[in-house]
């Protein structure tokens, strides 16, 4: 299932709209309340931060060509069960510095192996963990909607994706802009010169129950 928000993100830089046919929120950024989790911000802080805030952990490395990244995880224990927190770093698109493109989280399921690499974290929640605007695990559709507005069109009911990208541009005291000025016809349409950043959200439901989240963010020039 992780594919989905790797590849949602990958075709928001390569298509421009995703493959399911639906309409990215262009000029509309995903506000850092919602891609922050356990005080993570997705797409700012490094997996070396969590390490540091939420303790020590294993980092490995799975996957490969564009969907190989670098990601460690923990188990929550919450009143209703175990959650599991991914945090992971796609290889080619956040380099050695190992910033975080995205994060998943999801209700504990005893059958899955990558579990078993996860260590306990005794933080104690009442109930499960949300970010700042309110999204958590166990919310309905409707829930999700007041917070992040209709979502994209999607061949299944039971999972939704939110899409946004915005251009950036890049300021002219950047060593590498000169270098990005004479592409501005090839890359940039005759604009100053830009990077996008592309967001997803991807949220599965059962019975109108959010069971599982990924938060995905990128950024891309030319």
């Amino acid at each position: 299932m992780r594919k989905l928000i790797l590849f949602a993100l990958i075709n928001l830089f390569l298509f421009s709209s995703l493959t399911i046919g639906s309409t990215i929120k262009k000029g509309k950024d995903l506000e850092e309340s919602s891609r922050t989790i356990l005080g993570i911000i997705v797409g700012k802080h490094s997996l070396y931060d969590v390490q540091k805030k939420l303790g020590n952990t294993e980092i490995w490395e799975d996957g490969d060509a564009a969907l190989a990244e670098s990601k460690l995880c923990y188990l929550f224990k919450v009143e209703t069960g175990e959650i599991v927190v991914f945090f992971a770093s796609n290889s080619e698109m956040a380099g050695p510095s190992l910033e975080i493109t995205d994060t998943r989280l999801y209700f504990s399921n005893s059958t899955d192996q990558n579990n078993k690499r996860c260590t306990v974290n005794n933080l104690s929640f009442r109930r499960s963990m949300a970010t700042p605007s309110g999204i958590q695990l166990g919310i309905s559709k409707e829930d999700l909607a007041l917070i992040l507005g209709s979502p994209e069109k999607s061949t299944d009911p039971n999972i939704l994706f939110y899409n946004y990208m915005i251009d950036v541009p890049i300021p002219k005291n950047d060593k590498n802009y000169s270098s990005w000025a004479d592409k501005l016809e090839s890359c940039f349409e005759g604009k100053q010169p830009y990077y996008s950043i592309g967001s997803s959200v991807v949220a599965y439901f059962e019975k109108n129950r959010l069971i599982k989240l990924e938060i995905g963010r990128m950024e891309s020039i030319c």
